[in-house]
C-alpha cells in the first residue's frame, strides 16, 4: 500500500555533470578510460561503421602511451567526426595547443579547429571554424597553436575528410593563460668590458663596452620572457651614442619598454687572465692559480699527453697565444701567453700529468707471491 516501505539495495552507474574549468593551466593526454572524461564526441554519420569509431589509441603517442584517435579507416560518409572540449569559464582570452599527426601518407587526414562562446553543438552558428589543416605527418608531430578570444567556453577538433583515408591522432591538449611576462632577462654586447646590469624594477639596462669599441654599431643579443617578442630585435646593430628604448611585449599584448644605455670604458682593460681550462679525458678541474699564473690540470690514467687540444677561456677582450683548441704536447708544461686589451702581456705555464690514482686493475693481470715454509701445530 502507499503507506508501506521496503529496504532497497543495487548498484547504479551514473556520471555526474562535469563543472566548468575556470583555473588554468589544464592538460588532457588521453591516459585515462574511454570516453575521456567531460569530453563529448559528435559523429556527422549517425550510422557510422565501426571501423570509423573514434577512440583512444596505443600504436601513437606523444607522450605517455595513449592518444585520441579520429578514424575515417572504412567507407560511409559523411565522415566528419568532432571532439569538443569540457567547459572553461576563465575571464581572459586563453591559449589552446596540441600536438597531432597521422598514421600513414594516404590521405591528408585533415582537421580543422573552432571555439564558442555559448554552446557546445558544434552544428551551431555559435561556433567559429579556423581553416582546414592539411600537413599531418605520417612521421612526425606538429603543433598547433591557437589563442582564442575572451569568454570562450568550448573549442572543438573537427576531423574533416570527406573519403576514407585513415587514423589523425591527437595528444597532449594544453590549455593555459596567456602569459604577461615582458622582461629583457639578458642583454650581451661582444665587447662588453664587464656584465650586463639588469634593472627589473626601473626596466633599464646598463652595459659597458672596449674603449676601441665602435658604440655607433653594435649588435646586441638579447634574451626576453617566455612567448615575448622585442622590438627592435636581438642581433640588429644600433647606435648607443644616446639611449635606446626596446619595447617588449608579452604573449598577452601587454608591453614594457626598456632603456638600454650604453657606455665606453675610459680605458683600455689590463685583464690578462686564463679563466676556464678543459679539454677531452680531463679527470677533475683544472687548478688555475692567478697568483703564480700557472695551469694544473690531470688526465685519465692512460691517455697520451703528447697531442691534447685545450679549451681555454681568457679575460675579456683578452687574447692568447698559442690559441685555444690547438693541440699542444703536454709531456712537458707549456708556456701560454694572454694579452690584454692594453696590449700588457702575462705567461702562463701550464702542466698536465696523468692521474696514476684511477689507474685501474689492468685485463689479464697476475700476481706472483713467495710464500716460505710455515709450520703449524693443533
Amino acid at each position: 500500500s502507499e503507506t508501506d516501505s521496503s529496504e532497497w539495495t543495487s548498484t547504479v552507474a551514473f556520471t555526474t555533470a562535469c563543472d566548468a574549468y575556470t583555473i588554468l593551466p589544464y592538460m588532457e593526454g588521453f591516459e585515462g578510460t574511454y570516453p575521456t572524461s567531460c569530453w563529448s564526441m559528435y559523429y556527422a554519420n549517425t550510422s557510422y561503421p565501426i571501423g570509423n569509431a573514434m577512440s583512444h589509441s596505443n600504436s601513437q603517442a606523444y607522450e605517455g602511451t595513449n592518444s585520441f584517435r579520429f578514424s575515417s579507416y572504412s567507407q560511409g560518409s559523411p565522415y566528419d567526426e568532432y571532439l569538443i572540449s569540457p567547459e572553461f569559464n576563465v575571464e581572459d582570452a586563453y591559449l589552446v595547443s596540441f600536438q597531432y599527426r597521422k598514421s600513414n601518407s594516404y590521405g591528408d587526414d585533415s582537421f580543422r579547429f573552432g571555439y564558442s562562446s555559448n554552446s557546445n553543438d558544434v552544428n551551431s552558428s555559435d561556433f567559429t571554424w579556423g581553416a582546414t589543416v592539411t600537413d599531418a605527418s605520417p612521421t612526425a608531430w606538429n603543433e598547433y597553436t591557437i589563442t582564442v578570444p575572451s569568454g570562450t567556453k568550448y573549442f572543438a577538433i573537427n576531423y574533416n575528410v570527406t573519403s576514407s583515408e585513415y587514423y589523425l591522432y591527437i595528444d597532449n591538449v594544453l590549455v593555459r593563460n596567456l602569459s604577461s611576462d615582458n622582461d629583457i632577462l639578458t642583454f650581451s654586447l661582444p665587447e662588453a668590458t664587464q656584465p650586463t646590469v639588469i634593472d627589473a624594477e626601473n626596466h633599464t639596462v646598463t652595459a659597458e663596452i672596449s674603449i676601441s669599441a665602435d658604440i655607433t654599431a653594435q649588435t646586441p643579443t638579447i634574451t626576453v620572457s617566455d612567448y615575448a617578442t622585442i622590438s627592435p630585435l636581438s642581433g640588429v646593430v644600433q647606435d648607443f651614442t644616446t639611449p635606446v628604448v626596446y619595447t617588449v611585449t608579452a604573449e598577452d599584448a601587454s608591453t614594457q619598454e626598456w632603456t638600454v644605455t650604453v657606455t665606453q670604458a675610459v680605458s683600455a682593460s689590463s685583464a690578462n687572465d686564463i679563466v676556464a681550462f678543459t679539454f677531452a679525458h680531463q679527470i677533475g678541474d683544472a687548478v688555475i692559480d692567478t697568483n703564480n699564473h700557472t695551469v694544473n690540470a690531470s688526465a685519465e690514467w692512460d691517455y697520451s699527453l703528447t697531442a691534447i687540444a685545450p679549451t681555454i677561456t681568457v679575460s675579456d677582450l683578452a687574447t692568447i697565444t698559442p690559441l685555444s683548441g690547438v693541440a699542444q704536447d703536454f709531456t712537458a708544461p707549456v708556456v701560454y701567453i694572454v694579452t690584454a686589451e692594453d696590449l700588457t702581456e702575462q705567461t702562463w705555464t701550464v702542466s698536465i700529468i696523468n692521474d696514476t690514482t684511477a689507474c685501474p686493475n689492468p685485463d689479464g693481470a697476475t700476481m706472483e707471491m713467495n710464500i716460505g715454509a710455515t709450520t703449524a701445530t693443533f
